[in-house]
C-alpha cells in the first residue's frame, strides 16, 4: 500500500491530540509526519508509534513535500491552507474558513462522498455538531425525502477547546467546595441549637444552678480560698514564674512561633480560607457561569435571532445534503459535561415512516449504532459513548403532533466522530479513490 507524508496543524490542542490518535488507531498509511502548531508549542515533543517527534512552529514553508495537511481548526488555516495547497498538499480544514465557500466540498464521508471528487485542493470538515445530524438524517432521507428539520442540541464543553474543560472544572470544585463549607456551617448551627432547646440542657442548667446555691458549693468555695492563700500555692506560683523565664520557656516560644509560620500551617489556613471562600464565578471562556448551569448560546447572535453554531447547523446541512432550500431550525445549548454532544431531532417527511422502519434503516446504515430499548431503559448517553467514532441514535418514536414526522435521539462524541474521526475519514475517501492531489 502506497503511504503518505502528513502533517497535523495545532498538534498540540484538544482536536490535535485526537487526530494524532486516531491516525494511529485507524492505521493510516503514514511515510513521514510533521507535527505544527503556533510559536508559543513550537519545541514540544510528541510521542506517537514510539517515536518521539518536535512540534515545528508552522510557516509557509512547513507544507513542503507533504501530500496531506490536517488543520485541527483556528486561524492557521486562513493564513496557511492556500499556501499548502501550493506546496502540492491537499488540506483537510476542520475550521469554518471554507465551509461555506462554493469552491470547496464540505464532507461527511457516509453522506456525501461523492463531492471529494471536485476538490481544488482544499476539503472542509463540517462543524462537530451538524456532522452527528447529517449522518442520522442521511439514510431517512433517502428513503423518505425530508421536508423539515427541527433540531436542539446539548453540548459539551469540550467543543470549546481545553479552555472550556478547565473552566468547568475549576467552577464545579469552587461551587461544591462552598457547598461544603455552608453545610458545614449550617449543620454546626443546628446541631448547638438543638443541644441549647434540649431537656437535657434544661436538665443541666437546673442542677448548675442547685449546685451553685447548696452549702457544698460553699465549703468548696472555702476551701479553695485557703489553697489559694497557702504557701504551698505561693511557691508554685514562684516556680511557675521561673520556668517561664528559663531557657526551656525560650526555646518552646521559639519553636511555637517557627510552627506558626510553616508551610503545614501556611497550607492549612489556606485550605480553610479556600473552603470558606464565597467569591462569585468569574466566568471567561463562557459569558455566564457553566457549571450547574445551562447557556443558550453557543458562538455569537446574528441579526435573524440565531447564534452562528445555529446558523451553522443550517447552512451546512443543506450543502452536504443539495438541498439548498431544507428549512431547517435549530436552538444550540451548551451542558455542563465534558464530552459528546447530544441532540433532539425532529424531522417532518414526504411519506409517513414508522419507527420500526427508522429503526432499520438506521441500523443498516454505515456509521451509525442504534440504542433503543426502552423497556429496559436503553438509549444513548454521552458517558457512555465517548472517546468513540460512530453515531449513536436511540429513542425513535413517530411524532404525535405530526402525520408524517419522526423523533429520535442522537448522541456522538465531538472531538472524535464530529472532528478529527471525520477528517481521517475523508483523507481515508481520498486515498481509497486516488484523490490525494491538486488538480491541473
Amino acid at each position: 500500500m502506497k503511504k503518505y507524508s502528513v502533517a497535523v496543524v495545532g498538534a498540540t490542542g484538544a482536536v490535535g491530540a485526537e487526530l494524532l490518535k486516531g491516525l494511529d488507531e485507524r492505521d493510516f498509511p503514514i511515510k513521514e509526519l510533521r507535527l505544527l502548531a503556533s510559536e508559543r508549542s513550537q519545541g514540544k515533543k510528541i510521542e506517537w508509534r514510539g517515536k518521539e517527534y518536535e512540534v515545528s512552529e508552522t510557516n509557509i514553508d512547513s507544507f513542503k513535500d507533504m501530500d496531506i495537511a490536517l488543520f485541527a481548526g483556528g486561524s492557521a488555516s486562513t493564513v496557511f491552507a492556500k499556501e499548502a495547497v501550493k506546496s502540492g498538499c491537499v488540506v483537510i480544514d476542520n475550521s469554518s474558513a471554507f465551509r461555506y465557500d462554493p469552491e470547496v466540498p464540505l464532507i461527511v464521508p457516509e453522506v456525501n462522498p461523492e463531492d471529494a471528487a471536485w476538490h481544488n485542493g482544499i476539503i472542509a470538515n463540517p462543524n462537530c455538531s451538524t456532522i452527528q445530524m447529517v449522518v442520522a438524517l442521511k439514510p431517512l432521507h433517502d428513503a423518505a425525502v425530508i421536508k423539515r428539520v427541527v433540531v436542539s442540541t446539548y453540548q459539551a464543553v469540550s467543543g470549546a477547546g481545553i479552555d472550556g474543560i478547565k473552566e468547568l472544572r475549576e467552577q464545579t470544585t469552587q461551587i461544591t467546595r462552598q457547598e461544603s463549607y455552608k453545610e458545614f456551617k449550617d449543620n454546626a448551627r443546628d446541631a448547638a441549637d438543638i443541644i441549647a432547646d434540649s431537656d437535657l440542657a434544661d436538665s443541666i442548667r437546673t442542677q448548675a444552678g442547685k449546685v451553685a446555691q447548696s452549702s457544698a458549693a460553699d465549703n468548696i468555695r472555702e476551701q479553695m480560698a485557703k489553697v489559694a492563700a497557702s504557701k504551698s500555692v505561693r511557691e508554685l506560683r514562684e516556680q511557675l514564674i521561673k520556668l517561664t523565664q528559663s531557657d526551656i520557656a525560650r526555646d518552646i516560644k521559639e519553636g511555637l512561633e517557627k510552627f506558626g509560620k510553616s508551610e503545614v500551617v501556611n497550607e492549612m489556613k489556606e485550605n480553610l480560607a479556600h473552603l470558606a471562600k464565597t467569591d462569585k464565578i468569574k466566568p471567561s471562556c463562557f459569558p455566564y457561569q457553566i457549571a450547574f448551569n445551562l447557556l443558550p448560546q453557543i458562538d455569537i447572535f446574528l441579526e435573524n435571532g440565531y447564534t452562528k453554531e445555529e446558523m451553522k447547523m443550517v447552512w451546512e446541512t443543506q450543502k452536504m445534503l443539495h438541498l439548498p432550500k431544507l428549512p431547517i431550525t435549530a436552538t444550540c445549548v451548551r451542558v455542563p459535561i465534558y464530552r459528546s454532544h447530544s441532540e433532539a431531532l425532529n424531522i417532518e417527511t414526504d411519506r409517513k415512516l414508522s419507527a420500526d422502519e427508522a429503526r432499520r434503516l438506521l441500523a443498516a446504515a454505515p456509521g451509525i449504532i442504534v440504542i433503543d430499548n426502552p423497556a429496559e431503559k436503553e438509549y444513548p448517553m454521552p458517558a457512555m459513548i465517548a472517546d468513540t467514532d460512530a453515531v449513536y441514535i436511540g429513542r425513535i418514536r413517530e411524532d404525535i403532533s405530526c402525520k408524517k414526522g419522526l423523533t429520535f435521539w442522537v448522541v456522538a462524541d465531538q472531538l472524535r466522530k464530529g472532528a478529527a474521526t471525520n477528517a481521517i475519514q475523508i483523507a481515508e475517501l481520498l486515498v481509497a479513490k486516488d484523490l490525494v492531489k491538486i488538480p491541473q
